[in-house]
């Protein structure tokens, strides 16, 4: 499960992605950073926390699956409101 700390780091990157425009740089920095957090915590915990903390981060998320980033979707679990 993620703290307090790394949900805030996580949203904070998001924004961050999204006020960069996702631009290449941006976004290699952005993949090193959450392979440190997969490999913390673990693939499913990561992407489903993307999927479910908001727009911001939603599109974070998808902007990975569209530049081919490992975001293995067998064991995500997306939920609706």
């Amino acid at each position: 499960m993620l703290n307090k700390f790394d949900r805030e780091y996580l949203i904070n990157l998001a924004m961050q992605a999204e006020i960069e425009c996702y631009n290449s740089y941006f976004m290699k920095a952005a993949e090193k950073i959450l392979s440190i957090y997969i490999n913390k915590h673990g693939a499913k915990i990561i992407w489903e926390f993307f999927i479910n903390a908001g727009t911001v981060a939603n599109r974070l998320y998808l902007e990975f699956c569209l530049s081919g980033f490992n975001t293995s979707n067998d064991t995500i679990s997306f939920k609706i409101d």
